[in-house]
């Protein structure tokens, strides 16, 4: 994140915190997220919209998309493991569902400062 931006800070520190907080409620099944329509998942997409506008700033970029499509890989490949597979891919799932609009934003910006320069 880029030096004194601390709004966009502590969203992200916020944002991050209710994107594990649901995928942990989700996968230990102590709530049905799916009885909301895609409330959840637009609030955490639209939330990663916004933290990809305000946080992620030059130098920053390649390392923050890099580990967006870490997670995002690594959420689907986590079933696999026995017994917690299925609960750490729903909770890294919902992770993704956060970071990989953020990434997409970041990777537009990216791409308009390259085609302006």
């Amino acid at each position: 994140m880029a030096k004194g931006n601390q709004i966009g800070a502590v969203l992200a520190v916020i944002a991050f915190a209710v994107a594990l907080l649901v995928g942990i409620i989700e996968a230990l099944g102590i709530l049905d997220i799916s009885m909301y329509g895609g409330y959840v998942t637009m609030i955490l997409v639209v939330g990663g919209i916004i933290l990809g506008l305000l946080n992620i700033k030059g130098g920053e970029s390649v390392p923050f998309m890099v580990a967006a499509l870490v997670i995002a890989g690594g959420a689907a490949a986590l079933s696999v493991l026995p017994m917690v597979g299925d609960w750490v891919q729903i909770i890294f799932g919902r992770i993704a569902t956060l970071v990989i609009p953020a990434a997409i934003v970041v990777a537009l910006v990216t791409a308009f400062k390259k085609l302006q320069k």
